[in-house]
């Protein structure tokens, strides 16, 4: 699993909290993969990024569709931007992105929802816009395959149970870092020595009598 730096989620907490890609996609561009982890579900990003922004985890994911939702249908039809890129990606980079796009967006994830079906329309169209412009080979786009709903279910529920022993495991292990055990036993160790403290003193005590 990769693990990504506090700076940026701290990055795209700033832009989920304030959502403005008027004058610059760049954070967005930057920290795509981010966001698209958000998507695939409650994961330890979604997590973070919750806490970091004091917002629940529905409008994180909200956010990060409505971030990508401005990115994918840009004003000015770049499709580089739709498919969060910023141009200079050589080919394999740009099939990469178009797969990871296409199938969070596939409309037989979500049947009768048009949303998805505009997006995964949008996505394909950019792909093969920048396929035809450049000159370095690029993979043709495939028509859309039937997605087996039934499994697409079975394989998240599966992630999301591994990701829950991952979080528990994660937590226990911040908690020995976080709290060192010398720290841990700092009482008992000032208790014992008060208490030697004492004894020292009564003893002292008894023999002046």
């Amino acid at each position: 699993m990769k693990i990504y730096r506090r700076s940026d989620l701290l990055k795209i907490s700033g832009l989920i909290r304030n959502f403005d890609l008027s004058k610059d996609y760049s954070i967005a561009i930057n920290n795509f993969e981010i966001l698209l982890k958000i998507l695939e579900g409650p994961n330890i990003v979604s997590h973070s990024l919750s806490t970091i922004t004091n917002i629940p985890l529905r409008k994180v994911r909200e956010s990060a569709i409505s971030i990508i939702d401005r990115m994918i249908f840009n004003e000015k039809n770049d499709p580089f931007l739709s498919l969060g890129l910023c141009g200079s990606e050589d080919g394999t980079v740009i099939t990469k992105r178009w797969k990871q796009l296409i199938t969070l967006f596939h409309p037989d994830k979500y049947p009768g929802d048009r949303r998805y079906e505009e997006r995964a329309k949008r996505i394909n169209e950019a792909y093969e816009e920048i396929r035809r412009n450049r000159k370095t080979t690029i993979p043709e786009a495939i028509k859309l395959q039937p997605v087996n709903i039934k499994e697409h279910i079975k394989m998240e529920n599966q992630k999301f149970q591994r990701l829950q022993r991952n979080v528990k495991s994660i937590s226990r292990h911040d908690d020995n870092l976080t709290i060192p055990r010398f720290l841990r036993l700092l009482p008992f160790i000032i208790l014992i020595a008060m208490l030697f403290f004492s004894l020292i003193s009564i003893i002292l005590l008894i023999k002046k009598l």
